[in-house]
């Protein structure tokens, strides 16, 4: 999922659970559900119990407080200090690679690399490691880059 539509899902799960600031869990949960996804992928190749973390996140996003909106208004939305960081790790991690777009291996590989994050706690507490993520992606995404947004997680084992 490139960039654009993980900043889409997060959005959306902002109004799920009336927060006006977006950050890291917020684009964990939006992966998370993403069904046939990278990140879901990505982690069962971990061992990762992708339900079981997903109800973490979820538990983690209802302790925030939220906001009151009235007539449907979005209200304005703000970027946590840690998201603007992830986001910022994810546009390296995706040069790294020799990406043109960020997209969601990209921004879980900055969650992990950031590591102060409450959604890189949840990543490291269930045992997901950057080693682990580097070869899972390895094995799914091969030789190929993220090039445009049309082609972007066309990719399948």
């Amino acid at each position: 999922m490139p960039l654009r539509r993980s900043v889409g899902a997060s959005q959306q799960l902002l109004q799920r659970y009336k927060h006006n600031q977006l950050d890291t869990e917020h684009f964990l949960l939006a992966m998370l559900e993403q069904e046939g996804g990278v990140v879901p992928r990505i982690l069962a190749t971990q061992g990762v119990d992708v339900k079981r973390m997903t109800g973490e996140v979820e538990r983690s996003l209802g302790r925030r407080p939220q906001v009151q909106v009235s007539g449907g208004d979005t209200s304005q939305i703000y970027l946590t200090p840690a998201i603007s960081r992830v986001l910022d790790r994810a546009w390296e991690v995706c040069q790294r690679f020799g990406d043109q777009l960020i997209a969601t291996e990209h921004i879980l590989l900055a969650m992990l690399e950031d590591g102060q994050t409450e959604a890189g706690r949840i990543l490291a507490a269930a045992g997901v490691t950057t080693e682990g993520t580097l070869k899972a992606l390895q094995g799914i995404r091969g030789a190929h880059s993220v090039m445009d947004a049309g082609r972007s997680r066309s990719m399948r084992p």
